[in-house]
């Protein structure tokens, strides 16, 4: 995106990003930018207990969750590691929960850490689900997927033609510049139709 800025002097306000590009470094750069960005669900490792983080709600002002099952108050131990704050449900809470076994998975009580930028990746998760994200993510499946789609499947962008990157990159020049061909014969076909 710097590049782009510099180079065609753009003002970038939103973006749809694929999941690869979820990383808190890009978060950090959308949000100090002003720009609104929409970042695709990343699918990570199965979580070890069947109720999820998110299905709790996380009270700012008291810095606590609350379970969505019994309504029982998470509260910050003050423990921290390198994953983030610890927040732990008391043993009495969890003791009753039909939920028990599949929220705890092996212990007493549930656990949830919460990551130190915790509000960032949540402002991007609002952003994904709203409105306006559905539509800017939509944009980019159609525009830029179908894209890239069309040079693996039509001009040999699946694989290297070339050996060495000046000889790869002036054969991608060419890739664009034939979709780019046929894209203004499509639009001209339908001016005079």
């Amino acid at each position: 995106m710097e590049y782009i800025k510099r180079k065609f002097n753009f003002e970038i306000k939103e973006v749809g990003i694929d999941s690869g590009y979820d990383t808190l470094d890009i978060k950090k750069y959308l949000h100090n930018n002003n720009i609104y960005g929409v970042i695709a669900y990343r699918r990570y490792a199965k979580a070890e207990t069947t109720i999820r983080k998110s299905r709790f709600k996380y009270l700012k002002e008291h810095d606590c969750y609350i379970c969505p099952e019994t309504g029982a108050i998470l509260e910050y131990t003050g423990r921290i590691d390198r994953n983030g704050y610890k927040y732990y449900a008391s043993k009495e809470n969890c003791e009753n929960c039909p939920e028990k076994q599949g929220c705890c998975n092996k212990k007493e009580y549930r656990t949830i850490t919460r990551h130190i930028c915790e509000d960032l990746n949540e402002e991007m998760r609002e952003r994904r689900i709203s409105e306006r994200g559905k539509q800017l993510y939509k944009q980019r499946k159609e525009k830029i997927e179908r894209s890239f789609a069309d040079s693996k499947q039509n001009h040999g962008y699946r694989y290297a033609m070339y050996r060495g990157i000046e000889k790869n990159q002036n054969y991608t020049w060419l890739i664009c510049a034939a979709q780019n061909i046929k894209n203004i014969a499509q639009k001209l076909t339908k001016v005079w139709a």
